[in-house]
Parts: C-alpha cells; sequence; structure tokens
C-alpha cells in the first residue's frame, strides 16, 4: 500500500509539473494573442484614418466639380449673350 501511495505520489506531483508547464505556455500564447489584437486595433486605426481622408478628400473634389459646372454654365450664357449680341450687329 505505501508503495503505491509513493507512485500515485509520484503521477501526482508529474501531473503538477505537467499542468504547470501547460499553463506557463498557455500564458505566453495569451500574451502574444493580446500583441496581435493591439496590432490589429492600430491597424483598424489606420484604416480609419484613411477612410476619414478618403471622404475629406472626395467632399472637396465634389466642391471643386460644382465650381467648375458654375464656370461652364456662366460660359455658356456669355457665349449666348455674345452669339445673340452679334446676330443683333448682323441685323443692325
Amino acid at each position: 500500500l505505501a508503495q503505491r501511495s509513493a507512485n500515485a505520489a509520484k503521477e501526482i506531483k508529474a501531473l503538477i509539473n505537467t499542468s504547470g508547464e501547460h499553463v506557463t505556455t498557455d500564458v505566453g500564447l495569451v500574451g502574444e494573442t493580446g500583441k496581435a489584437l493591439e496590432a490589429i486595433v492600430a491597424q483598424v486605426g489606420d484604416i480609419n484614418g484613411n477612410g476619414a481622408a478618403i471622404v475629406e478628400a472626395s467632399r472637396e473634389q465634389a466642391t471643386g466639380l460644382k465650381e467648375i459646372s458654375h464656370a461652364g454654365n456662366t460660359l455658356d450664357h456669355a457665349t449666348q449673350q455674345n452669339a445673340a449680341m452679334v446676330e443683333e450687329g448682323a441685323a443692325a
């Protein structure tokens, strides 16, 4: 009985050591996972910043296009007025 108890104690000690090693390994993996998640969060922040820059650039381009359209309309109106004046001059 004493021999069996001694063997069981050795087995229990080995299991505890193995469990301790697994816990140490798992803690390391959790730490690595945390670092990976921090990197992902930083990259998502960068993507968010890039998206905001794209939105701002798109707004600026839309404003520029509106101004170009307005200028084109103004030129068209001036051209029509000039054409009308040329016709009036020719008629006179």
